[in-house]
């Protein structure tokens, strides 16, 4: 029988620049936190007291309306939560116990942003870019103990040396000619996890990179079609168990095209084709192709009603998928989800076009 009484205030200061193409802000808010715990069975009580600091930066420079740098600094605080304080045994499950530690300290994690973007009207051509860097020290994670029944037994610890690093990169390009837009992009991520396992300092470096290209074309009225192919590679390592490696690639396949008919009719099709490397952990299949399909008609005036009929997984093999490569371990989860199905649609849709901007005052 535990009672909790948490106050908070914050407040903060900012001061910011304009001066032509150049953007400056600075600033930082103030929290303050008091938490008081009181165990009513054993009459016991902790007190914690926590100062957060939440620092802001920003410079941004506009080489023209079209072509911009941005720079953003912020400084996230994060206090330990109820769960991760209290002493607590639960047994949940008796063969993994949680234990919580009234002496952990907060979190605070050093942000960067760079953001670029740069796009040419006259030959349509686009370029965004953007890098990040995430270092946290005093991060919150856990120290696991293993016995020789099993059991798990895992408390909330602070670390050094947790970061992520990250970036994105996009180009496009239109061929004018033949009317064709093309894409690529790229994102690749860098993370380092601590932890500790039966005493010892476990740092696992999970990678992902991703890159991939798509093409498209339209015309007005007639037809759109288009399709962006994506592939990831993931790669995952422990400090104090070099021998076991996780390596595997996943392929996405995305083609989305409308073909619009006389008297206001549409047809719709995309699908998304996943294909799942099977890794050393897990070696079932999990490659899915989800095909969706809608005919629809518009009427009134301005299109502003629409008709469809749709179908929603044609082939029938949507599943519930997840995994994730995180601190020591890889996990992978199915679940049911819903799979194929029918739908009769109304649209409605409110907006009247060719409404003039309201006078400004």
């Amino acid at each position: 029988d535990y009672q909790y009484n948490i106050f908070t205030q914050k407040g903060g200061l900012a001061y910011s620049f304009v001066k032509k193409k150049m953007r400056f802000s600075l600033g930082t808010d103030v929290g303050f936190s008091k938490f008081h715990q009181t165990d009513v069975v054993a009459d016991t009580s902790i007190y914690r007291r926590f100062v957060n600091w939440f620092p802001t930066a920003n410079f941004a420079w506009s080489f023209s309306s079209m072509r911009r740098l941005n720079i953003q600094y912020n400084g996230i605080p994060t206090q330990p939560s109820v769960t991760q304080i209290q002493p607590i045994l639960t047994n949940e499950n008796p063969l993994n116990i949680y234990i919580g530690n009234p002496g952990l300290k907060p979190q605070f994690a050093h942000r960067i942003n760079l953001f670029y973007n740069d796009y040419k009207v006259l030959t349509d051509r686009g370029i965004w870019a953007n890098i990040w860097a995430t270092f946290t020290p005093n991060d919150i994670s856990t120290s696991t103990s293993v016995d020789a029944t099993g059991k798990t037994t895992n408390q909330y610890i602070n670390v050094n040396g947790t970061y992520n690093l990250g970036g994105w990169l996009s180009y496009s390009f239109k061929w004018n000619k033949p009317g064709i837009r093309f894409n690529f992009h790229g994102n690749p991520s860098i993370n380092n996890n601590v932890s500790y396992v039966n005493g010892l300092r476990n740092d696992t470096r999970s990678n992902t990179y991703s890159f991939g290209s798509g093409i498209y074309k339209s015309k007005e009225k007639k037809f759109d079609i288009g399709v962006d192919f994506t592939a990831g590679y993931t790669n995952s390592k422990s400090s104090i168990n070099t021998g076991v490696r996780t390596d595997y690639w996943t392929f996405q396949i995305q083609p989305d095209g409308n073909l619009y008919l006389p008297l206001k009719f549409q047809v719709h099709a995309d699908a998304e084709i996943d294909l799942r490397q099977k890794t050393a952990a897990f070696s079932t299949n999990n490659n899915e192709v989800i095909i969706n399909a809608w005919i629809g008609k518009k009427f009134l005036k301005h299109d502003q009603l629409q008709f469809r009929i749709a179908v929603n997984d044609l082939l029938d093999q949507n599943i519930g998928f997840n995994r994730t490569v995180n601190s020591n371990f890889i996990s992978q989860n199915t679940y049911s989800t819903i799979r194929r199905f029918g739908m009769i649609s109304l649209i409605w849709n409110f907006n009247k076009p060719g409404t003039p901007v309201p006078n400004q005052r």
